[in-house]
């Protein structure tokens, strides 16, 4: 049995979830699922074929993950708060040239495990100079009205 260390997850004492009341958030009854996974993931894309780290890192809640596997890192790399992904995002967006960014509008959908606990979950696939990648991004609604993963 081999034994895996990720040192970036040594600093998290506890990760929390994004529940409504945490995030001072509702979710409307008329909830328009497909227009906020296409806001983001254009939003996503822009920022991601920019090179834009500071705008990426705002389409993220404080205490979000960012999990890379393969993709940009050629690792298995896990950030856990807006101020890591940053960081990463500063030292690698440039270099990995994402483009073609496209969501699988089939995948869209809202979870809601428990009351106080929401989401809207979203595929997509984007290209890199070394072929094509995907990637899952839940988003939670913030108190400004706003969905962040």
């Amino acid at each position: 049995m081999a034994i895996i260390y990720f040192p970036e997850m040594a600093s998290i004492k506890q990760a929390l979830l994004p529940t409504l009341d945490r995030l001072h958030a509702a979710i409307a009854d008329d909830l328009d699922v497909q227009a906020i996974a296409q806001c983001w993931i254009n939003a996503f894309s822009q920022f991601a074929q920019a090179g834009d780290a500071d705008g990426l890192s705002n389409l993220f809640i404080d205490d979000a993950f960012w999990r890379d596997m393969l993709a940009i890192t050629w690792n298995f790399r896990t950030f856990y708060g807006k101020e890591r992904i940053q960081k990463f995002l500063v030292d690698r967006l440039a270099q990995a040239n994402i483009s073609s960014v496209e969501i699988n509008v089939a995948s869209v959908e809202l979870q809601r495990p428990f009351p106080d606990l929401a989401w809207v979950q979203s595929f997509f696939k984007f290209e890199m100079p070394f072929g094509y990648a995907s990637g899952i991004v839940r988003l939670v609604p913030t108190a400004a009205g706003d969905w962040k993963t």
